[in-house]
């Protein structure tokens, strides 16, 4: 079992008390229904396709070693 802590306004807990709807088991049960709610819902798994960006971006022979003299540099290696 986990333990959380929950900021709330002293003014709403308040006026739960109040009005007699305020029970940390209540709240501790309608968050655990709400996780479980969400967990259910099937998430959509978005295949990653290579290629998508093909004919639409231009990347430079040098891509690997471009500006190498530069960060060699700033990294103190030169």
């Amino acid at each position: 079992m986990t333990t959380i802590t929950m900021d709330l306004p002293d003014e709403l807990i308040e006026k739960a008390k109040q009005q007699g709807v305020f029970n940390e088991q209540d709240l501790s049960n309608v968050l655990k229904d709400f996780l479980a709610s969400q967990l259910e819902q099937e998430q959509p798994v978005i295949p990653r396709r290579m290629g998508t960006l093909k004919g639409k971006i231009t990347v430079p022979d040098d891509f690997d070693t471009a500006y190498a003299d530069e960060i060699a540099e700033l990294f103190g290696c030169k």
